[in-house]
């Protein structure tokens, strides 16, 4: 079961890599269901037929929903006759790192744009609450330092500093600035908000959009589930 966060957000990207896994055939089921939202995990797993049962979060922190909510609400649900393992949030897979990269240059690419002369960013939605959930974004944006590919890379968040208006202030010694959406999926964060940050900011930086709606991701749930089974 892909399980997504389902509040205040768009629901496309967990059907649609739900569907890209069923079609593989690997699973006798695959379902989707949401932390907060319709339909919720508890209704969708009392109503799988499997006795074992894998919960891959799409979420992108290694935060307070995944380390925190989400276990409790399985604790909830566990029975003597099934089991229910949870996998490592899809946000947490190195490759992330990658996916961010090519979303960047494709974006470059649409603009005119050398990625050797274009900042990154990398925006995520941050909580004041736990500076933990910001450590998954941080640690791809510095593999993407490392790999050298973009004049710069920043991070920034919509709910804690630095936002994005720090790092558009970090990057304007640069020709260009791509921002990709640390996000899985559409919604307010990622159709709205970061658009109108962005008029409010004045700027010309291009925004590549969420992250979680690439079909790539559905290879990189595989992987942790895989890596959950082996563990």
């Amino acid at each position: 079961m892909l399980c997504a966060h389902g509040a205040r957000g768009g629901l496309s990207a967990a059907p649609a890599h739900a569907a890209r896994l069923a079609r593989l055939g690997r699973f006798s089921v695959v379902r989707w269901g949401c932390v907060k939202g319709e339909p919720q995990i508890e209704a969708v797993i009392n109503s799988l037929p499997a006795r074992d049962i894998l919960i891959a979060p799409l979420l992108m922190a290694e935060g307070y929903t995944a380390g925190e909510i989400l276990p409790a609400t399985l604790a909830g649900l566990v029975r003597p006759d099934r089991t229910v393992t949870l996998c490592r949030p899809v946000g947490s897979h190195p490759r992330i790192a990658e996916l961010i990269a090519t979303a960047a240059r494709e974006t470059c690419v649409e603009h005119g744009w050398r990625p050797e002369e274009t900042a990154l960013i990398v925006l995520g939605h941050g909580t004041p609450r736990d500076d933990s959930s910001a450590d998954t974004a941080r640690r791809h944006a510095a593999a993407l330092a490392r790999a050298g590919a973009f004049a710069g890379v920043e991070t920034a968040f919509l709910e804690q500093r630095p936002d994005l208006t720090d790092a558009l202030r970090s990057c304007a010694r640069h020709r260009h600035a791509v921002i990709v959406g640390f996000f899985a999926d559409r919604g307010r964060h990622a159709d709205r908000d970061v658009p109108r940050l962005l008029r409010e900011a004045g700027s010309a930086a291009a925004y590549a959009g969420p992250i979680g709606i690439r079909p790539e991701i559905a290879e990189l749930v595989l992987d942790q589930i895989a890596a959950s089974i082996c563990a």
